[in-house]
């Protein structure tokens, strides 16, 4: 998941005291809402300086899910697209564009364009490899599949309200989410699980707005879509005791 957040018991709270006419009042802040907060300022920065493509698409996704207020829902589609632009410059959507290139001036390593120290020259200089090789080999696949899927269902979260989506599926070329994109570890099974309900429901969003939502000219018919929604709920409560690890 993007990020993940504990709501505790009430002592998780962060006490803040506010002095008005000589009389004092405290009022409690969950330690949640302190911690997004700022991670959100964090992020904000962080794009001002970070010429990291694959971590940049991750910083546009993150704000996207902090938004909020009477801009947030433009900012948010505005961070989801810029993710999305820099998703297809580096062909997130198409598993199939194996030669896609990184050298000196393809902005995907870590430091400003056209400036010879960029990961490419580095692992020239100490492996002989040629500069322009496959980025992908510096990025494990299931962490890129998990970038693109995640921009991919935050794009369709924000188009079941009321925006247009930025992907277009006929153009892809990628499996969709598959568990051994979760890495290994106690807790990879748990993340696919929560990621594949997400994924699903995104889906189903879609199909709500291509049926009911949509120009009249443009809807579509889909009898199957009620009896899939209560096959979602359902599954989602079987998950906990028998894992489904299909879409």
């Amino acid at each position: 998941m993007l990020v993940g957040v504990r709501y505790d018991d009430e002592s998780n709270f962060a006490v803040d005291e506010v002095i008005t006419d000589d009389k004092s009042s405290q009022t409690a802040t969950p330690m949640y809402r302190v911690k997004a907060e700022e991670f959100y300022r964090r992020c904000k920065l962080l794009k001002l300086i970070e010429t990291n493509k694959i971590t940049l698409i991750q910083v546009y996704l993150l704000m996207s899910v902090h938004e909020e207020g009477p801009e947030g829902p433009a900012n948010a589609r505005m961070n989801v697209s810029k993710a999305g632009i820099l998703c297809t410059e580096l062909a997130l959507h198409n598993f199939a564009a194996n030669n896609s290139t990184t050298d000196g001036f393809f902005n995907v390593g870590e430091s400003v364009v056209g400036t010879p120290n960029t990961i490419a020259d580095r692992r020239h200089l100490k492996t002989g490899m040629p500069k322009e090789t496959p980025f992908r080999l510096s990025y494990n696949k299931g962490l890129l599949s998990r970038i693109f899927w995640t921009s991919f269902v935050l794009d369709r979260m924000i188009g079941a309200a009321g925006t247009a989506v930025f992907y277009n599926e006929r153009d892809f070329m990628i499996d969709e989410p598959q568990l051994e994109d979760f890495g290994e570890g106690p807790v990879h099974l748990q993340d696919f699980q929560i990621f594949k309900r997400w994924f699903s429901l995104a889906r189903l969003a879609e199909r709500i707005v291509g049926t009911s939502y949509r120009p009249p000219k443009c809807r579509v018919n889909d009898p199957q879509l009620e009896h899939d929604l209560v096959k979602w709920e359902t599954e989602c409560l079987n998950d906990d005791d028998e894992p489904n690890l299909t879409f």
